[in-house]
């Protein structure tokens, strides 16, 4: 059932909303709020899972609570999973590193200060030991998450084909009107069924789906 979740017809991606922290995302907001916060084994979880991921567009578009991105005068955006798979795998400098506490690899989520005051800082979560991490705010790496944000497009509607030319006189009408007449004749009236919704999961949902995957051996 969760499988289902995560296969290739889905729709493409949506940009953040820059100036503003996001509040909650809408597909976190369509499925109610998350079950139990992440843990940085769950982020680990989800590293291991990059390739899986990334190659299913739904999943690409999941919330992840706290993962935002904030640089002051530049703008807020909202980071989506995907967005973080690609820094964490692109090995973007400030977006993982080693953790102190047991020497494991760290991830952050989100960025949030300001380049004049140098206020501000970076979070995430060790994937070893779960440890929350802070780290320094850095202006040229919170933009990196920003940028990252800001390259996500919405999937191009296909191409419209071109309308047939207009008619000029009353004759050419007529002799269109008795083509279309027939047409509606011969080819019977097709009921088409109602497009399923195509949502996104929750993140919960596809922690779920890949703790069966590795228990299945399937990772």
């Amino acid at each position: 059932m969760a499988e289902d979740l995560c296969r290739e017809n889905v729709c493409g991606g949506r940009a953040g909303t820059a100036g503003t922290k996001p509040a909650s995302s809408s597909a976190g907001a369509q499925h109610g709020s998350e079950p139990e916060e992440p843990s940085g084994q769950d982020f680990g979880l989800l590293l291991r899972n990059a390739a899986y991921l990334l190659s299913r567009p739904r999943c690409r578009e999941v919330a992840v609570p706290g993962a935002w991105a904030s640089v002051a005068y530049v703008g807020t955006s909202e980071l989506r999973l995907g967005d973080l798979l690609r820094l964490w795998q692109s090995g973007a400098e400030g977006w993982s590193g080693t953790c102190r506490k047991c020497g494991g690899r760290y991830v952050i989520t989100g960025y949030g200060g300001s380049p004049l005051t140098g206020g501000g800082s970076g979070w995430g979560y060790c994937t070893e030991c779960g440890a929350r991490v802070r780290i320094p705010f850095h202006f040229g790496h919170a933009r990196e998450g920003v940028r990252a944000a800001a390259g996500r497009r919405p999937a191009q509607s296909p191409e419209q084909p071109a309308a047939a030319p207009r008619p000029s006189s009353l004759a050419e009408w007529n002799e269109r009107a008795a083509v279309l007449a027939k047409t509606a004749a011969k080819t019977p009236r097709r009921v088409r069924p109602p497009k399923r919704e195509k949502r996104i999961p929750s993140l919960h949902e596809v922690l779920v789906l890949l703790r069966l995957r590795e228990h299945a051996g399937m990772a």
